[in-house]
């Protein structure tokens, strides 16, 4: 069976760079589907967003990973991963009232003749402020728990981090010694469900251990990074994003094809390590 692939920023725009959008789909045309693939809820944001932020001079080049996202999909979207998530395992039904209407009316937009004038004129009324908003609040929160973990264990953290580690050598190497990661990634799984919403059951946590391994997983390394090397997490917004999107892994149809090296460095050990490529790993065919 031939994997679904979902691309995300960094692979669509590496693909985008492309002379001409028209090899770019050829090229990838014999390795997805006839239906096309979907897109990431995240990407089709951090594109956007990309737009919204772009240089007026050079539109036309902001917006070519965008096209291709709009034809490689044929303007399909994906829910939030959460959402997602919750379907694929728990056929949660009121995360059917929940779809991407917005950013798919934006994909129809882009494609529309003299979208480019339109858009450096200021005349396409498309409201980016609403994900600017979104991006300002992961921004501002995404990292408050892990700030609170480190003020626990040690309140100086932000200042000892400068000499190389969050913690003192001795701290440290007692962390090493006691903190076992692999019992933290085993912990994660309640905790998943108790977000969701979902009972804690033995099958319900044994399912999102199998179907969410790389989430779990990705997280596990970031945590040890921040408390055992000098990872600074709270000027890394984006590895909050690129965590998310293995929730798409929870179908088993699907890979995701990156070009973000610690997303392939993070997940390595997982078991769904083998749906997680990076993109000359896919034009090769290996998916």
């Amino acid at each position: 069976m031939r994997l679904t692939p979902i691309f995300d920023t960094s692979s669509l725009i590496n693909l985008s760079r492309e002379d001409d959008l028209d090899a770019a789909v050829k090229r990838l045309k014999p390795l997805i589907p006839s239906r096309g693939c979907p897109l990431s809820f995240v990407t089709t944001l951090e594109l956007f967003r990309g737009l919204s932020n772009g240089d007026p001079e050079k539109v036309a080049e902001t917006l070519k990973p965008l096209l291709l996202a709009a034809r490689i999909s044929r303007g399909v979207v994906l829910r939030v991963p959460i959402r997602f998530a919750s379907w694929e395992l728990f056929k949660v039904a009121e995360v059917l009232r929940h779809r991407p209407k917005l950013l798919v009316d934006w994909l129809e937009r882009i494609q529309t003749p003299g979208f480019v004038t339109k858009f450096t004129s200021g005349e396409v009324g498309m409201d980016f402020e609403r994900i600017k908003r979104v991006f300002e609040k992961i921004e501002q929160e995404e990292h408050l728990g892990t700030e609170l973990m480190l003020d626990k264990w040690y309140p100086g953290w932000r200042e000892e981090r400068r000499n190389g580690s969050a913690l003192p050598e001795d701290l440290r190497e007692r962390v090493k010694r006691d903190m076992q990661f692999d019992a933290l990634k085993d912990m994660m799984p309640e905790l998943f469900l108790t977000q969701l919403q979902i009972q804690c059951t033995a099958a319900n946590i044994g399912r999102v251990q199998i179907h969410c391994d790389a989430f779990f997983t990705y997280h596990a390394s970031r945590l040890r990074a921040c408390v055992l090397g000098n990872y600074i997490f709270e000027k890394n917004p984006n590895d909050f994003h690129d965590w998310l999107q293995l929730l798409y892994l929870t179908r088993p149809s699907v890979c995701l094809v990156t070009d973000d090296r610690p997303s392939l460095d993070r997940t390595r050990h997982s078991s769904q390590r083998p749906r997680i490529m990076s993109l000359k790993e896919f034009l090769a065919g290996s998916a």
